[in-house]
């Protein structure tokens, strides 16, 4: 097998052997030892997006006041709350079968953010 044969058959996907649901954590999301690398020149039995990636939600709010000073002016008050209850969202496992992240979620998204604004519109 050539140096190119060799990249190509990696780009290819995997045979799955076994069950492949993990224990749903961040370092076993899928079982990585029900997958190995198909044989050159054939074909892998893994169909495409066969492997489910964890979802993500948020819950977000925001609340505002306005307060009259005087004619034509006021005071806004501001405060929003991104990703309110701080709910872990996982990026994807690693997919890439030669790599040592295979299998494991090594990104997450945003933690809780906070924002208070105060503007003075005239």
């Amino acid at each position: 097998m050539t140096a190119s044969q060799a990249a190509a058959s990696l780009q290819d996907r995997a045979n799955v052997i076994a069950d492949w649901h993990g224990d749903g954590t961040r370092g076993n999301w899928f079982r990585r030892t029900a997958f190995v690398i198909n044989a050159p020149g054939t074909f892998g039995n893994v169909g495409r997006n066969s492997v489910l990636q964890p979802g993500a939600w948020n819950i977000d709010a925001a609340v505002v006041r306005r307060v009259k000073v005087l004619e034509g002016q006021s005071v806004e008050i501001r405060a929003e709350a991104f990703n309110i209850l701080n709910h872990p969202n996982f990026g994807p496992a690693g997919t890439n079968i030669s790599s040592g992240t295979f299998g494991k979620i090594t990104t997450s998204g945003s933690p809780r953010i906070c924002e208070f604004v105060l503007k003075y519109v005239f």
